[in-house]
C-alpha cells in the first residue's frame, strides 16, 4: 500500500505527523493489510466499514432481468468516498445509492491492534496520519494509488476517483457467480475490475525530482568524449559572440563565496574531498546493489515457492478430477441388474379424447356433492337431538335437587319439633318466691346527715376543680405542642430553602465551569484548527519543490553560510570613550 503512495508521505516532520516517523514501512504495511482484512471479513458478514477521512466499503443489491420472464439478485461491493474529501480537493466520482438494509460499521481499533500486536493509540494514529497524507498528495494534483490488500485498487487521478475490486473478492462477496460478467459487459463498470490481485513488488508511480549534486569531472572525461566523437564530420568553428550582463562567469552557481570568505580561501591551502565522497558514494552504490539482489532473489524464491505450491494443488485438483471422472464413467459402464417398474411402449394406442369421461366425472361429483349435504343434514339433526337430551337431563336434575332439599327441611323441623316437646317434658321446678325475714328497716336510718352532705358538697367541689385544673392544663399543653410542632415545621422549611438555594448555587456553578470549560476547549479547537489550515496553506503554496529548490533564490557563502555582500563586519556593538567626559558616541 505505502509503494503506491508518494515517497514523501513516511517522511514527513514529526510535527505534522507524530506517529508515522516513530514506524517502518513494514509496520505501515502490516496495518494498513490488517485493516483490509477487518473490511474483508465485515462485509462477509453482510455489514459495511467507515473509515473516517476516507469513505465508506458497503454493498449494493441489483436485480437484472435475463428475459424470459427471470431476474437475477446480483450483489456487489462498492466505495463511497468521504463527502468532506470530495469538497475539499474537488474530485469527481459517480455518486452510487447503496441500500440502508447494510449495517454501516466503524473500524475497531481494539481488534486491530490485537491482531497487530501494537498500542490502540499508534494504530489509530497510523490509519488517520495516513490518510492525512493521502490528502496532501492528492492536493498536488498527482496521480495516487491506494491499495487494499485482496479487496483492491483505490487511484485518484486527474480530480477523479476510483475503485477497482479485484475478480476473487468481487466473486467472493456475489455467490451467484454473474458478477464479474454483467460488470464487464457494463459500459459504466467494464473498469471497475481488475484481472488479478497486486504484483508481489509495487513501484512508486509518481516522479520526484531530487537536487542535482556538482560532481567534478575526471580528466578522462573530455578525452573520451573526444574519442567517441572523431568519426563525426567536423564543423567549423564559430566565433563566441559574448553580450553584456551582470555576471558574465557563473560556473560556480551555488557556490559564491562572500568576500571575507574568498579572502580566507586565497590564504588557505584547499583540500580536496571529492575521492572520499567518491568512495563513500561507490560503497553506498554497492550496499545498494547488494540490497537490491538480495531483495530480487527473495522475491524470486517467493514466486518459485508460489509456482510449487500452484503445482501440487493443481496436481492434487487433477487427480482428483480424473478419480471423480473414471468413478462416473465406470458408474455408466455398469449394467444395472433392478428390475424396472415402468416400461416405455412403442406401440401404444392413442390417448382418448377428455370429454368422453367429463359426463361420468360430472356425475361424480354430483354424488359427492350431495353425499356432502345429506351428511351435514344428518350431523345437524344429530346435535339437535342431542342438545335437547342434554335439556332433559338437566330438568330432572334439577327436579331431583329440589325433592332433595324440601325432604331435608322437613326432617329438619321434625327434629327441632321432637326436641322442644323434650325439653318441656324434662323442665326443672321454679324457684320460690324472696320474702324479707323482717319487717324492720336495717339500712339508711342516720344516712342523710348536715355533716355527711357537707362533706359530699366539698368533695364534688375538689373534684370540678381538679377537672377544671386539668382542663386549663390540657389546653395549655395542646398551645403548647402547636407551637413547637410550628416552629419545627419552620424550621425545616428554612433548611429546606437554604438546600435548595445551595442545590441551585452548585447547579449554576456547575453550568459555569462546564460553559467555561468549553469554552476554553473550543477556543483551543479553533487556535489548532487555525494553525493546521495556516500549515495546509504553506503546504499548498510550496507545491511539490523541495527546500533546496525553494532556497536557491536567496544566495548564501558556500562556507559561512552568510549573504554574499558580507565583507567582514564583526557583529559586536563599537564604542568610543573620551577621557574626562560624558559622552559617548
Amino acid at each position: 500500500m505505502t509503494d503506491l503512495l508518494p515517497c514523501g508521505a513516511l517522511g514527513c516532520s514529526s510535527k505534522g505527523f507524530p506517529t508515522l516517523p516513530k514506524l517502518t514501512e513494514d509496520d505501515v504495511c502490516n496495518i494498513w493489510a490488517n485493516v483490509s482484512e477487518f473490511i474483508e471479513r465485515q462485509m462477509a458478514l453482510q455489514k459495511g466499514v467507515q473509515i473516517s477521512g476516507l469513505g465508506t466499503f458497503t454493498l449494493s443489491r441489483q436485480t437484472l432481468n435475463v428475459g424470459n420472464n427471470r431476474c437475477i439478485l446480483i450483489q456487489r461491493p462498492v466505495f463511497l468516498v468521504a463527502e468532506k474529501l470530495v469538497q475539499t480537493h474537488g474530485l469527481k466520482h459517480t455518486k452510487i445509492y447503496a441500500t440502508g438494509d447494510i449495517p454501516i460499521v466503524p473500524l475497531n481499533f481494539v481488534a486491530l491492534s490485537l491482531w497487530c500486536l501494537v498500542d490502540r493509540d499508534i494504530v489509530e494514529g497510523c490509519v488517520r496520519e495516513t490518510i492525512q497524507a493521502l490528502s496532501r498528495s492528492i492536493a498536488t494534483r498527482k496521480p495516487v494509488e491506494f491499495n487494499f490488500k485482496r479487496i483492491g485498487l483505490l487511484s485518484f487521478k486527474d480530480c477523479k476517483v476510483k475503485m477497482k475490486f479485484f475478480k476473487e473478492f468481487l466473486s467472493s462477496m456475489d455467490g451467484s457467480g454473474n458478477l464479474i460478467h454483467a460488470l464487464s459487459n457494463r459500459p459504466g463498470t467494464c473498469d471497475s475490475v481488475m484481472s488479478g490481485r497486486e504484483s508481489s513488488i509495487n513501484r512508486p508511480r509518481n516522479l520526484i525530482a531530487f537536487p542535482r549534486l556538482p560532481i567534478p569531472l575526471s580528466s578522462d572525461g573530455p578525452k573520451a568524449d573526444d574519442d567517441r566523437n572523431t568519426n563525426n564530420q567536423i564543423c567549423s568553428k564559430k566565433p563566441d559572440i559574448f553580450t553584456a550582463g551582470q555576471c558574465l562567469d557563473h560556473c560556480r552557481a551555488g557556490q559564491e563565496l562572500c568576500y571575507l570568505c574568498m579572502q580566507r580561501a586565497r590564504k588557505n591551502i584547499t583540500v580536496s574531498f571529492s575521492e572520499e565522497r567518491k568512495r563513500k558514494e561507490q560503497e553506498e552504490d554497492r550496499q545498494l546493489q547488494e540490497y537490491q539482489m538480495i531483495k530480487l532473489q527473495e522475491s524470486l524464491q517467493q514466486k518459485e515457492q508460489d509456482v510449487l505450491s500452484r503445482k501440487e494443488s493443481s496436481q492434487k485438483i487433477a487427480a482428483y478430477n480424473q478419480g471423480i471422472a473414471e468413478a462416473i464413467k465406470r458408474q455408466k459402464n455398469e449394467k444395472p441388474f433392478e428390475v424396472q417398474k415402468s416400461y416405455i411402449l412403442r406401440k401404444r394406442p392413442p390417448t382418448p379424447s377428455s370429454w368422453i369421461k367429463e359426463v361420468p366425472h360430472a356425475y361424480c361429483l354430483l354424488q359427492q356433492v350431495e353425499y356432502k349435504k345429506e351428511k351435514e343434514a344428518r350431523a345437524k339433526q344429530d346435535q339437535e337431538l342431542l342438545d335437547r337430551l342434554e335439556q332433559f337431563q338437566l330438568a330432572e336434575h334439577l327436579a331431583a335437587e329440589k325433592a332433595k332439599c324440601q325432604k331435608e327441611k322437613t326432617e329438619q323441623t321434625l327434629s327441632y319439633k321432637n326436641a322442644l316437646e323434650t325439653q318441656l317434658k324434662m323442665k326443672p321446678l321454679p324457684l320460690p318466691v324472696y320474702e324479707p325475714d323482717t319487717s324492720a328497716m336495717l339500712f339508711g336510718k342516720y344516712d342523710t346527715t348536715y355533716e355527711t352532705l357537707a362533706e359530699r358538697k366539698q368533695r364534688a367541689y375538689n373534684i370540678y376543680k381538679q377537672q377544671l385544673q386539668a382542663v386549663v392544663e390540657k389546653n395549655t399543653m395542646a398551645v403548647l405542642n402547636q407551637l413547637i410542632q410550628q416552629r419545627k415545621e419552620s424550621e425545616i422549611l428554612e433548611k429546606s430553602r437554604q438546600q435548595l438555594l445551595t442545590d441551585r448555587i452548585a447547579r449554576v456553578e456547575k453550568a459555569h465551569s462546564l460553559q467555561s470549560a468549553l469554552k476554553e476547549d473550543w477556543m483551543k479547537d479553533i487556535e489548532l484548527k487555525r494553525q493546521r489550515d495556516c500549515e495546509e496553506q504553506r503546504f499548498l503554496k510550496a507545491g511539490s519543490k523541495l527546500l533546496l529548490d525553494q532556497l536557491e533564490k536567496y544566495p548564501r557563502c558556500f562556507q559561512c553560510k552568510r549573504h554574499i555582500r558580507n565583507k567582514g563586519k564583526s557583529n559586536l556593538w563599537s564604542s568610543d570613550f573620551i577621557l574626562k567626559s560624558r559622552l559617548m558616541a
